[in-house]
């Protein structure tokens, strides 16, 4: 994620192996200034996973993971040596159990966190923490008919809900939506695939997810959760970034290796627009925004990477180089979900026909 105040990137690297991760500060001027945050522990190893920041770039927080020794932890950027940016750890917020990837909920001033069940499967589905100490947890309901398990949660400013896609067996994923003052369940709907990353618009009146089994993102009407788009946008699509003030929404393509741009569009218009797909490599993760320009900055297997804003519309559907498109070929409409369990028709019509696939978009590795 960029942090605009000491105009550096912080990146998190997460090891597969019995050696801990770390945290990196780079200089987005000097790419080679840059320094790392050791997250070992007396207690074990620590993975530095989901950053998280508040849309101004402001109070930063990495998520950790580690047996025992879960935690949000908030971190800043200060000066070092030789203009080497260093990073601080401050504020920790202990976690009992493994969590998913956070949601900062600035209307409250919160941090969200869903979870990832234990053997004895006795965590909550969700815990809402206040930003400034002392970090009183407050614990959601359980949801009945499903796992308390979700890898994200997702909400915004606007509103007083949050949506956590929850897991009730290998073949049924309740969407749910969780009160963010009382912290319990006010409906669901029952989908037919695994939904990871979302983003929700009140103002528009929709909720966008991703579809990984499909490579597509969908667009769920808020108020009735019916299916109202699908767009294809690469393969198993995972982590979302949500850039409310230039309304554009990016998708990380965690096996294609791909960022998907999509221009969010008024009500009574198209929801999603595919605008660019900009290649990073495959294991692609992380996403963010810079508030002040719209950048948009990439994490993958195969280095740190930032991409102008978008502006250039590519032909719909249109699948980049090195994707095989989706399921049917390309300019075929993904079979989405339905609450009902049926793929609808959608209301759009299907694009004429593949086009010429669009140049890459211009990408700057910041750091191999």
């Amino acid at each position: 994620v960029p942090h605009p105040q000491s105009d550096t990137v912080v990146t998190s690297f997460k090891r597969i192996d019995r050696r801990n991760g770390f945290l990196e500060v780079m200089s987005r001027a000097v790419p080679e200034h840059r320094s790392r945050l050791n997250t070992l522990r007396p207690e074990g190893p620590l993975f530095p996973e989901r950053l998280i920041s508040k849309s101004d770039g402001t109070r930063l927080y990495s998520q950790y993971i580690g047996a025992g020794a879960s935690s949000i932890t908030e971190l800043d950027v200060r000066p070092g040596a030789n203009q080497v940016p260093t990073l601080v750890e401050l504020a920790r917020i202990p976690l009992y159990w493994e969590p998913g990837n956070p949601y900062l909920d600035e209307k409250r001033d919160r941090i969200v966190v869903t979870y990832v069940p234990n053997f004895a499967s006795d965590n909550p589905l969700l815990e809402s923490f206040p930003l400034a100490p002392p970090f009183q947890a407050r614990q959601g309901d359980a949801f009945a008919g499903a796992l308390q398990m979700s890898d994200f949660v997702a909400g915004d400013p606007q509103g007083d809900s949050y949506f956590v896609p929850a897991m009730a067996d290998l073949v049924r994923f309740p969407l749910v939506e969780i009160n963010s003052i009382a912290l319990e369940p006010v409906r669901s709907v029952q989908m037919f695939h695994p939904a990871i990353g979302l983003a929700v618009d009140v103002s528009r009146g929709w909720l966008f997810l991703t579809n990984p089994l499909a490579g597509t993102v969908e667009t769920l009407d808020l108020a009735t959760f019916e299916l109202v788009d699908s767009v294809y946008v690469g393969r198993f699509p995972r982590d979302v970034e949500y850039d409310r003030e230039r309304g554009f929404l990016h998708v990380a393509a965690y096996a294609g290796g791909q960022v998907a741009s999509l221009k969010v569009g008024e009500p009574g218009l198209r929801p999603l627009t595919l605008v660019r797909r900009a290649a990073t490599g495959r294991v692609l993760r992380g996403i963010g925004i810079d508030p002040r320009d719209g950048r948009v900055y990439a994490a993958s297997g195969c280095g740190v990477f930032e991409f102008p804003a978008p502006g250039r519309l590519l032909p719909r559907r249109a699948p980049a180089p090195e994707d095989d498109g989706p399921p049917g070929g390309p300019g075929t409409r993904p079979g989405g979900h339905h609450p009902g369990g049926a793929p609808g028709p959608g209301i759009w019509p299907p694009a004429p026909g593949p086009g010429p696939a669009p140049a890459p978009a211009p990408s700057s590795p910041i750091a191999p």
